[in-house]
């Protein structure tokens, strides 16, 4: 599937919108290049096979995921009413398409190059530094995150601030349960065309967008950094959101 196309740069205040990007690009965190072994082998990750090397090139990834502030401030800036002005939230009920518009709309007015991270690039921005399911250890642990049952007071109820849990040794938040995240890729149900490489994997026809990372309203293994999973470019829902990358 090809990216929306975006009509609507002549409505767009650039001067309202430097601020929100000034933001975003302010909490972008560089990625230096290295290596690392994409998948998983562990029972319920069949489509996460086979394990394979990965050569990362260097980009950037944003702190946090896109909040609802954040989305009120480019809503104001196109001219449209926001709600959650002040919202630390994560933004959701926006879909892959969603997502994509928003940052065509900030890449055409303001010659920006955001977009989504492809999913070899959050895995290995989500595992950076270790082996294990989660960025803290191998355990799910208790109040490391927000999930169904990760421990923490918000369990199975909401999504939480974007800065509710300690980073991962990145830096990055949130990267672990609170929302799903949109990816670039299409969704395919094994590795075996990859990727080795930053790239995403794109197709004719492509109908579903990985997501990654789990939701508060996720089971534990689904919060981990190997987990894989995936949903309608057009569906939107009050448990997935995004992040951009450079």
């Amino acid at each position: 599937m090809k990216q929306k196309a975006d009509y609507s740069y002549s409505i767009v205040d650039k001067a309202a919108l430097q601020q929100p990007v000034s933001k975003l690009n302010t909490a972008m965190i560089k990625v230096i290049p290295g290596q690392f072994s994409m998948g998983a082998n562990q029972a319920g990750l069949i489509d996460a096979r086979p394990i394979h090397l990965v050569d990362i090139q260097s980009f950037k990834i944003s702190k946090f995921p896109v909040s609802e502030a954040d989305y009120a401030l480019f809503l104001t800036a196109i001219g449209k009413s926001a709600k959650n002005k002040n919202s630390a939230k994560p933004l959701s009920n926006i879909s892959w398409d969603g997502a994509v518009e928003m940052i065509n709309t900030i890449n055409g007015a303001l010659g920006e190059s955001f977009r989504l991270p492809t999913e070899s690039e959050w895995e290995y921005a989500a595992s950076y530094g270790n082996k294990h399911s989660y960025p803290w250890g191998k355990y799910i642990g208790r109040n490391n995150a927000v999930c169904k049952n990760c421990g923490s007071q918000w369990d199975n109820r909401a999504a939480v601030n974007v800065d509710s849990f300690s980073p991962n040794s990145l830096g990055l938040y949130s990267m672990n349960g609170n929302v799903w995240e949109w990816i670039q890729d299409c969704y395919i149900d094994n590795y075996e065309s990859g990727p080795n490489t930053n790239k995403a994997r794109e197709f004719d026809h492509c109908e579903r967008r990985v997501i990654r990372g789990g939701a508060w309203n996720s089971p534990n293994e689904q919060i981990s950094s190997k987990y894989r999973n995936a949903s309608l470019a057009s569906y939107s829902s009050d448990v997935i959101g995004f992040r951009l990358a450079k």
